[in-house]
């Protein structure tokens, strides 16, 4: 039988610092993906992108140009609507925007004997990984009884 037990390692830092580290045609891409739609402006500085579903309505301004007094507060804030709108913890967040363009799995099965619920575990993780929803700082424990 096999018990599954996420684990998240989250340090003690200052998020609005963490913030500052995000390419923002990352977070913008994120956006693309989960449902957020990009709000037309005329300026290049920024963008901004909307959720709307059902009653729910939110916006988030992302901005582009590093030099701006407000950059790391305005990338903090925004990460922070999102996460609020997706139910996560900021920290899962801040994880997700920052290492989802640096690292590749690949998983091999070798034994043809493998069974169908492990097989099934790795798709799981193969489609989390594709939605953006898993990162190297969860760890999946898998403990055989």
């Amino acid at each position: 039988m096999n018990n599954r037990r996420r684990i998240i390692i989250i340090y003690s830092v200052n998020y609005e610092e963490l913030s500052e580290q995000i390419d923002p045609f990352v977070f913008e891409r994120y956006l693309k993906r989960n449902g957020w739609i990009p709000f037309e402006i005329k300026r290049d500085d920024i963008a901004i992108y909307q959720y709307i579903k059902d009653d729910q309505f939110e916006q988030v301004t992302i901005p582009n140009d590093r030099t701006q007094f407000d950059y790391s507060m305005a990338l903090y804030q925004a990460v922070r609507t999102v996460a609020n709108v997706e139910g996560r913890p900021i920290e899962e967040m801040l994880l997700t925007l920052l290492s989802s363009h640096s690292d590749i799995v690949k998983i091999r099965i070798i034994d043809l004997f493998y069974s169908e619920s492990n097989v099934q575990y790795l798709e799981e993780i193969m489609q989390d990984i594709k939605d953006g929803k898993a990162n190297f700082a969860v760890h999946d424990l898998i403990e055989v009884d």
